[in-house]
C-alpha cells in the first residue's frame, strides 16, 4: 500500500474514533448511572486517537512509501483494521442506545447505555491491545530502538495484559463467590419458608385456659412497652 492509500485508510479510523468519543461525551450527559464506565471507554478511544494522529502524519510524510511497518499496520486483518472494526461496532451500538425515535418525545431522557462494565471491560482489552500494536510499531519505524528498549516496551505491553486478565481472574471468583452466597441464602429462605409456626400456635390454643396471662397481657408493663416508642420488654421465667 502506498503512502496515500495508507494515510486514507489511518484517516477514516481517525475519524471513526472522533464519532464514538463524540458519542460517548453525549452519553455522559444524558446517563448519569454509567458515567464511570462512558469515562473510561471516551479516554481509551482518545487515546487510541493520539496514536493514530502520529501514525497520520508517518503516512503523509515525504517517506511513507520506505516504511516497513506501515504496510504491517494497514494490512488487511491488521491492527488498523481490527481497530476500525471495533470502532464501528462501538458506533452502531452507541446509535441504537440513544433511541433516535423517542428523542423528540422525551430528549435526553430516551439515552440507554447500551453496554454493561464487562463489555467496557473487554472493549478496553481489545482497543488498548491495538493502540500499543500500533504506538510500538511507529515507534519502530520512527526511530532507532535498541533491543533493551524493544524488551522494555514488550515487558510494558505484556504486563498490561497480564494485569487485565489477572482483573478478570478475580472478578470472575468474585461473581462464582457472590452466586454461592445466593445459593445458600435461597436454600436457607426456601427452609424458612416450608416451616408452618400455624400448626403450633392452634395446638397451644387449643390447651390454653381461660383467662391465662391476662394478668401479664393486660398489666402495666405491656401497656407501657405498647405506648412507649423503640421501647423493650424482657420476658423471663420458666416457660
Amino acid at each position: 500500500m502506498d503512502g496515500l492509500s495508507a494515510a486514507a485508510s489511518v484517516i477514516a479510523v481517525i475519524q471513526m474514533s472522533v464519532q464514538v468519543f463524540n458519542l460517548c461525551n453525549d452519553y455522559f450527559l444524558a446517563v448519569k448511572d454509567a458515567r464511570k464506565d462512558i469515562k473510561l471507554l471516551s479516554d481509551e478511544v482518545s487515546s487510541l486517537h493520539d496514536v493514530l494522529e502520529n501514525i497520520a502524519e508517518m503516512a503523509d510524510s515525504p517517506s511513507a512509501a520506505k516504511l516497513s511497518t506501515l504496510d504491517l499496520l494497514t494490512k488487511p486483518d491488521g491492527p488498523m483494521e481490527l481497530c476500525q472494526t471495533e470502532l464501528e461496532m462501538l458506533k452502531a451500538k452507541l446509535d441504537t442506545g440513544h433511541g433516535e425515535g423517542k428523542m423528540k418525545r422525551f430528549g435526553l431522557r430516551a439515552w440507554k447505555w447500551p453496554f454493561t462494565s464487562k463489555d467496557v471491560k473487554a472493549t478496553l482489552v481489545i482497543i488498548g491491545r491495538q493502540r500499543d500494536l500500533l504506538n510500538l510499531a511507529s515507534t519502530a519505524d520512527t526511530m532507532y530502538v535498541s533491543p533493551i528498549e524493544f524488551l522494555y516496551v514488550l515487558s510494558d505491553l505484556f504486563r498490561g495484559l497480564s494485569l487485565a486478565i489477572d482483573q478478570g481472574v478475580t472478578q470472575l471468583r468474585h461473581d462464582i463467590a457472590a452466586a454461592r452466597i445466593d445459593k445458600d441464602r435461597d436454600k436457607i429462605i426456601s427452609w424458612i419458608s416450608n416451616t408452618d409456626p400455624s400448626t403450633n400456635y392452634l395446638a397451644a390454643c387449643k390447651k390454653r385456659q381461660l383467662k391465662t396471662g391476662e394478668w401479664f397481657l393486660k398489666g402495666a408493663s405491656m401497656d407501657e412497652w405498647k405506648t412507649t416508642k423503640n421501647s423493650l420488654l424482657w420476658l423471663h421465667g420458666i416457660r
